[in-house]
């Protein structure tokens, strides 16, 4: 196989990782619901950085080659993309939650929680739909 039918292999596979990892995102935040203690909040805030530094990486990869033809010209404009969603998200989000907030009280915490989700929920979906298009 060669290289660059490794990072064929290697792209799809991110882009379900992303969906995966979106919806560990979302039941991550509804399972701990209004739990304010760090400890508690910690499996949260360690999926929020993986998924941070995965979109914004190429990953583990050791070949220099691979990382280049992974993280080729589409792939940085379909980031760019994901990016742009996942900030529309985040306005969205901040929009309906202070809107919610004159109905129901709402902590800070879980308030932030909420658009962070949002953000890169929307980020990840949007990468992996554009990759996977991009492979058919």
């Amino acid at each position: 196989m060669g290289d660059i039918d490794k990072a064929e292999r290697v792209s799809m596979q991110r882009a379900i990782i992303f969906y995966l990892l979106a919806i560990v995102l979302v039941f991550s935040l509804v399972i701990t619901g209004r739990e304010n203690d760090p400890v508690r909040l910690l499996p949260w805030f360690v999926t929020i950085g993986l998924a941070a530094a995965n979109i914004f990486t190429v990953g583990l990869l050791r070949s220099r080659r691979l990382k280049a033809l992974v993280n080729d010209e589409s792939t940085r404009q379909h980031r760019a993309m994901a990016i742009t969603s996942g900030f529309w998200a985040a306005l969205v989000a901040a929009l309906l939650l202070s809107l919610l907030a004159t109905l129901l009280p709402m902590t800070a915490i879980l308030t932030a929680r909420t658009i962070l989700t949002a953000t890169l929920v929307a980020t990840l979906v949007s990468f992996a739909t554009l990759e996977l298009r991009a492979a058919r």
